[in-house]
């Protein structure tokens, strides 16, 4: 919950008071809903996701990312 978010912020040296403000005032509340939005239109069941070209690359392996970029670079030079 937010006490392991703030003990996070802590912990990696983040401002804590800055951050605090942040997140009790909602500062963010409107871009999250958003990506929230455009997470359920592209049907992304979850984090990591991420769309390369088109295509939805779910999961935590980077090795998958890579060889997507790769292939739509490769795609984009032909």
């Amino acid at each position: 919950g937010l006490d392991n978010l703030r003990r996070y912020a802590a912990d990696i040296g983040l401002d804590v008071e800055a951050f605090n403000t942040c997140l009790d005032e909602n500062q963010h509340q409107e871009t999250v809903n958003f990506d929230l939005e455009a997470a359920r239109d592209l049907r992304l069941p979850g984090t990591p996701a991420f769309v390369v070209n088109g295509k939805p690359i779910i999961g935590a392996n980077p090795q998958i990312l890579i060889n997507a970029i790769d292939e739509a670079l490769a795609a984009k030079d032909s």
